[in-house]
């Protein structure tokens, strides 16, 4: 990899000549962490790339990603994985050209960008072995169970099962054929995972090519025919029900099913819970359905198949499993589904633009004058319905963190998307805490509230705490 730092010190010198530098000459605190008096480097590279950190069981997982010359393609061929300790021990590389994440007890990985299809193999987490194929899966989607790996091959219509993971060969079984929906696996090549994609039990639950939804037992491959004219089926969020959707005989788009089913998999009781006379709207598979007649619109909530009223011209927007549902009204005032008193309640609009996502304790929304700014005042409205609380101001928009009674963002000042980096605990007050810094999103309470971020002048991921520790 060739050296790219005299392009990031000229990015520092076009930001200052546009006036893109320092913001008012704030100085930078910097905070004692890793036992050093300020910010540790915990990975060095030369490039200037994208960067995406994982957490490991007890190290980080940092994949970087040169930056080709337009600035915002990446080449994945040349993606480096590299493992290393939380304050920069002992940094190993251990896989090119893939995605690595850390299932169970093991390194997999999966190449290509997500698009792609590959091979799910096993990464040596020393970094001293050749990767091991492990399953042969067209797309890359594998779950870890209590009996091994489980992988869907989309393009074949198989589920395979690797049962013994930390064995060099290849003895993955074919546990079903001709399957044509199976929604419990997690993309290991860019995609993420669903909390709520979890197996339950010894047992998996697919839908066939011909209509079929069936149980698939892990343990012996045996497989059971449980209903007819299905379509597609989910897992509700606690694992112990079921609920699937009738193909209507038309072109298979979930708008266009038939009746609702909750199965309990505890007694095996089927009932159904919508009738498929309103098409349905909107969908959240593992949560709510919003079902919209001549009525006023349903929302019928599929972890016990309760059915609850909205009211007139509000709809259903998006939701969470661990969160509220947001909801949006034809007013364009937005609201979201209180689980206490089962109603909507309205998020009052304060500024003329603003931005609006879950946080941790409530909606974290950037309130802006223009729309076309790219700083604001940010607010919390808790989960559990109490007022809106502001936050911090002059956040910026899309670039911060909020956690622990703290906001961390980036200004992004910089042509090249480096900026002052911010830590404020009280409204209208901020504390600099790095220059030319790129924040990455992390889970911050696993660094004991430290955050990561890529320096733009001495290049490489850093750790820097957002308080004094002790």
């Amino acid at each position: 990899m060739g050296a790219a730092r005299p392009r990031l010190a000229y990015a520092a010198l076009l930001a200052a000549l546009l006036g893109c530098g320092p913001s008012g000459g704030e100085p930078i605190v910097r905070f004692a962490t890793c036992g050093a008096d300020g910010p540790v480097e915990v990975l060095p590279f030369d490039e200037d790339s994208a960067v995406a950190t994982r957490l490991g069981t007890d190290r980080l997982l940092v994949q970087a990603t040169p930056l080709a010359s337009s600035e915002t393609e990446h080449s994945y061929e040349d993606r480096i994985t590299w493992s290393v300790g939380p304050c920069g021990e002992t940094p190993v590389q251990v896989a090119t050209g893939l995605e690595v994440s850390e299932v169970g007890e093991w390194l997999l990985g999966c190449g290509g960008p997500p698009s792609d299809f590959g091979p799910i193999v096993r990464v040596d987490p020393e970094g001293q072995a050749a990767p091991v194929v492990l399953l042969e899966s067209a797309g890359c989607e594998a779950v870890l169970t209590d009996h091994g790996l489980l992988a869907f091959d989309r393009a074949a219509g198989e589920l395979r099962l690797h049962r013994d993971p930390s064995r060099d060969e290849l003895v993955a079984e074919v546990l079903a054929t001709d399957i044509a929906w199976f929604d419990r696996v997690c993309l290991l090549n860019g995609a993420g995972c669903d909390p709520a994609a979890a197996i339950a039990g010894p047992a998996v639950y697919a839908v066939t090519g011909g209509r079929e939804l069936v149980r698939i037992d892990l343990a012996t491959g045996a497989t059971g025919v449980i209903a007819q004219g299905a379509a597609f089926a989910w897992m509700t969020p606690d694992t112990t029900h079921l609920w699937w959707r009738e193909a209507s005989g038309g072109d298979d788009e979930p708008g266009d099913l038939g009746p609702v089913h909750l199965r309990d998999l505890a007694t095996d009781a089927d009932v159904v819970v919508y009738d498929g006379t309103a098409p349905r709207e909107r969908e959240w598979p593992y949560g709510h359905v919003e079902l919209r007649g001549a009525n006023a619109p349903t929302l019928l909530d599929l972890r016990d198949g309760t059915l609850h009223g909205l009211p007139e011209g509000i709809r259903f927007l998006g939701g969470r499993t661990d969160a509220p549902m947001l909801l949006w009204g034809d007013d364009d005032r937005s609201y979201y589904w209180s689980e206490v008193t089962l109603e909507a309640v309205e998020i009052p609009r304060e500024r003329p633009c603003y931005s609006r996502e879950w946080g941790s304790i409530g909606f974290d929304e950037l309130r802006v004058d223009d729309c076309d700014a790219h700083e604001g005042d940010l607010w919390t409205y808790p989960y559990d319905g109490g007022p809106a609380e502001p936050v911090a101001t002059n956040v910026t928009r899309g670039e911060f963190l909020h956690f622990d009674g703290k906001v961390v963002w980036s200004t992004e000042r910089s042509v090249f998307g480096y900026g002052d980096l911010f830590v404020a605990t009280e409204p209208g007050e901020r504390t600099r805490i790095a220059a030319h810094a790129r924040l990455q999103a992390y889970p911050r309470k696993d660094l004991g509230g430290d955050v990561l971020y890529v320096d733009g002048d001495r290049s490489g991921l850093w750790r820097t705490a957002t308080e004094p520790h002790g």
